[in-house]
């Protein structure tokens, strides 16, 4: 008699609007690397995304406070959950730089 279980790997994809600020973001998350890179690229295809070196160029080149924020709102929503030293270090930077 063969014993075993079923799992179940699922990904849920969330769109949300900011009313305060205007951006509109999907977040995804799952248990299933691939499923996670699949949902990804399909939103990819279809939006106009984000990408991480364009969320970290748009924080150093905000001229006016309101670019600032927008830039800084944007890089919150799409940095990855554990921050690394380019997120933590551009922030850090900018905030300095604007005092």
């Amino acid at each position: 008699m063969a014993c075993g279980h079923k799992t179940e790997h699922r990904h849920d994809v969330h769109y949300a609007e900011d009313v305060a600020s205007g951006e509109a973001f999907c977040l995804v998350q799952g248990s299933e690397r691939e499923l996670m890179a699949n949902a990804l690229r399909q939103i990819e295809s279809r939006l106009a995304t984000w990408s991480q070196p364009g969320l970290l160029n748009a924080v150093e080149a905000g001229a006016t406070p309101e670019e600032m924020v927008q830039a800084l709102f944007r890089l919150g929503l799409g940095a990855p959950i554990a921050l690394d030293d380019t997120h933590l270090g551009s922030l850090s930077v900018e905030v300095r730089r604007r005092d």
